[in-house]
């Protein structure tokens, strides 16, 4: 054990700023579809930023066609592995590698045989932040004019919303 006035070592300290806050690009959006205990399930999709805000989007499958949307901010347990929303009904995430996986209301991960079910995936694709050109319409090819953006094009932000001209 270290004296309370003992120096950490560069090695200890690195050992403790090892953790998914420091370590892993974990600023992105996840989605899956969680359990439900009186509908099919609950599409969740979670998109949490590097300035420590979110948006939230669940549809209850089976029950109603339309999202429940929720944004806020978040903060970091003091290990840096979970992330805390700011709406305190909501249950804690912890932080993997290209994964969120909802815990219960202590923090704790769900076991048993629905475990794997709790785990939101990080989309790798790269529809948000793109430009997308309309190419052809009715089986007719579009020419795109880029020099003097006079075509139709949207684009899709992380926020679920989209800009684009036609």
């Amino acid at each position: 054990a270290k004296k309370s006035n003992e120096a950490l070592s560069s090695q200890e300290m690195e050992a403790m700023a090892d953790n998914s806050m420091t370590s892993l690009d974990w600023d992105g959006t996840y989605e899956g579809i969680l359990p439900c205990g009186d509908c099919e399930g609950i599409k969740t999709i979670i998109t949490i930023n590097r300035d420590n805000t979110y948006v939230a989007r669940e549809t209850y499958q089976g029950k109603s066609d339309s999202a429940f949307e929720s944004k806020g901010t978040f903060k970091w347990d003091d290990k840096g592995q979970k992330i805390i929303l700011s709406d305190i009904k909501r249950h804690p995430y912890f932080v993997g590698e290209d994964t969120l996986t909802h815990l219960d209301k202590e923090g704790n991960m769900i076991s048993g045989d629905l475990a794997k079910k709790y785990i939101l995936k990080k989309v790798k694709d790269e529809l948000f932040g793109q430009k997308w050109h309309l190419v052809s319409f009715k089986g007719e090819d579009i020419q795109i004019n880029e020099a003097k953006a006079e075509h139709a094009f949207m684009e899709l932000s992380e926020d679920f919303t989209m800009n684009g001209y036609t």
